[in-house]
C-alpha cells in the first residue's frame, strides 16, 4: 500500500491496527473463545491484498508539489488512501459472511470433518506457510536474525531456570520501610522482550557507528526525524483514509482470505487450548470465536488498516515459550495494544524495528507452530498418517509454496 521509506504512513497503519487489534482482542476474551490468544492481522489477507493491489502499480519516484510550491519527488504514493479505501470497503463487506457463519452455528459443523489428523496437517500448514516470511525477512541480515534466534533459545531453553535477583521495598507502620530481594524466573517469561532489547539496542549502536553499510536493513534509519515528525495522539476513526470502495473482484479476493482466516482459527483455538492446559474447544465455542473475529474484521474495515484480524499464531509460539497461558496477561496486552496505538510516537518507533530483527523472531516462532501441529498426532493410531496420503501430499505441496503470494506489488 506505502513504500517502506515513508515511516509516517507506516506508523499511520501501525497505529490503527494496534487499536483494532486491542478491541477485537477484548471481544475474543469477554465474548468470543475467552481463551488466550490474541487477535491480529493475518497473513492470509496479506496475498489478497497484495492481488487488489496488483492493478495499482506502484513507481520507483512521485513527481508532488510540496508545501513552498516546488516541483519535487519522492519515493511513496501521496494518494495511498485511495489503495486503502478499496481494501477496506471489501474487508467490511466479506466480514459479514464470517459473522453468519459464526451467528448461525455453521462453523461447529466443520467439526463433523475436522479430527486431530486435520489438525496436524492445519496447523503444521500455517507454520510452514509462514516460514517464507520469515526467511524473507531474515535474509536481509542473516548476522542480526541469527543473533536473535540464538538468544532467544539461550534465555528460553537453557536460562529458563536461572532466577534474577529484583530489589524491592515494603513498607509496614511498626518496622518501616524495608529492603528486599526476590529471585525471579526472568528469561523463561520474557525471553523474546529481553532478546528484542539487546539485537534492537545493538542494531542502533551500530548504526550511530556507521558499521552498517548505507543501505543494510538492518540499521535504524531516520528515527530521530520521523519520531520528531509524528504527533504525540493519534485517534483512528472510521474512513480516515476515505470512503470505502467495494468491488466484485476484490470482494471474491477478501471472501477467500476470510475463509483461509476461518480455517485458521479453528486450528489456533486446538493449539491454544493445548499449550494453556484447557480442553479441546467445544461447537458453540467455535461459533463464538468466529462470529467475534467477524465483528472485528468489520471494525477493522472500517477503521482502514486493509487486513482482517485472526488468532494470532505467533501468540500460540509465544505461549510455548514463555510457558504463559493466563486470559489476565492477554487482557492486559490488549489494553497495552490500545494505549500505543493511541500514542503516535510509539507507532513510529515500533514502525522502524529493523526487518532482520522481526525475521529472527518469525524463525523462532513459526517453528514452534509447525511443531504444536506435529504434536497432534499422539491422538492418531501409530500408522494412521501412514494410510493418509491425501494429508502428506497437502503438507509437502503447501511446503513447496510457502511463499506464493506474498510478494509485494510494490
Amino acid at each position: 500500500v506505502v513504500s517502506t521509506q515513508s515511516t509516517g504512513a507506516k506508523g499511520q497503519l501501525l497505529n490503527t491496527m494496534f487499536v483494532m487489534c486491542g478491541l477485537s482482542t477484548l471481544l475474543q476474551i469477554f465474548f468470543g473463545t475467552r481463551l488466550p490468544i490474541i487477535q491480529s492481522g493475518s497473513y492470509v489477507y496479506f496475498a489478497v491484498a497484495a492481488g487488489i493491489m496488483s492493478k495499482y502499480p506502484c513507481q520507483k519516484e512521485y513527481h508532488v508539489i510540496d508545501e513552498s510550491g516546488n516541483n519535487v519527488t519522492q519515493t511513496w504514493d501521496p494518494n495511498w488512501h485511495k489503495r486503502m479505501a478499496e481494501l477496506q470497503g471489501n474487508l467490511m463487506v466479506a466480514s459479514v459472511l464470517q459473522m453468519i457463519l459464526g451467528a448461525f452455528g455453521l462453523v461447529g459443523l466443520l467439526l463433523k470433518i475436522i479430527g486431530p489428523i486435520t489438525i496436524t496437517v492445519l496447523i503444521s500448514l500455517i507454520g510452514l506457510c509462514l516460514a517464507g516470511v520469515a526467511a524473507g525477512s531474515a535474509s536481509q541480515n542473516w548476522g542480526i536474525s541469527f543473533l536473535m534466534v540464538g538468544l532467544v533459545t539461550l534465555f528460553s531453553e537453557y536460562l529458563k531456570n536461572v532466577p534474577v535477583p529484583l530489589p524491592y521495598m515494603t513498607y509496614t507502620r511498626g518496622s518501616g520501610a524495608k529492603y528486599k530481594v526476590a529471585w525471579v524466573k526472568l528469561f523463561s517469561t520474557l525471553s523474546i522482550i529481553i532478546s528484542l532489547v539487546i539485537v534492537w539496542s545493538l542494531c542502533a549502536i551500530l548504526t550511530a557507528t556507521d558499521t552498517f553499510d548505507k543501505d543494510d536493513p538492518a540499521r535504524v534509519k531516520n528515527l530521530k526525524k520521523s519520531i520528531d515528525e509524528a504527533t504525540w495522539f493519534y485517534f483512528p476513526y472510521p474512513g480516515q483514509f476515505g470512503t470505502p470502495i467495494v468491488t466484485v473482484g476484490g470482494f471474491v479476493g477478501m471472501v477467500a482470505g476470510v475463509i483461509g482466516g476461518v480455517v485458521e482459527s479453528i486450528g489456533d483455538y486446538f493449539a491454544c487450548a493445548k499449550l494453556a492446559g484447557a480442553p479441546p474447544p467445544p461447537k458453540y465455542v467455535l461459533n463464538r470465536g468466529i462470529l467475534m473475529e467477524g465483528v472485528g474484521c468489520f471494525l477493522t474495515g472500517l477503521c482502514g488498516p486493509g487486513v482482517g484480524v485472526t488468532s494470532y499464531s505467533e501468540n500460540i509460539g509465544a505461549i510455548a515459550l514463555t510457558k504463559v497461558g493466563s486470559r489476565t496477561v492477554i487482557l492486559c496486552s490488549s489494553i497495552l495494544m490500545l494505549v500505543i496505538g493511541l500514542i503516535g510516537k510509539l507507532g513510529v518507533f515500533f514502525a522502524s524495528m529493523p526487518e532482520p530483527i522481526i525475521g529472527g523472531m518469525y524463525l523462532v516462532m513459526f517453528g514452534i507452530i509447525a511443531a504444536v501441529g506435529i504434536s497432534n498426532l499422539q491422538f492418531c493410531g501409530s500408522n494412521f498418517f501412514q494410510k493418509r496420503v491425501y494429508h502428506r501430499v497437502v503438507i509437502v505441496h503447501r511446503a513447496s509454496r510457502a511463499d506464493v503470494g506474498r510478494k509485494d506489488p510494490c
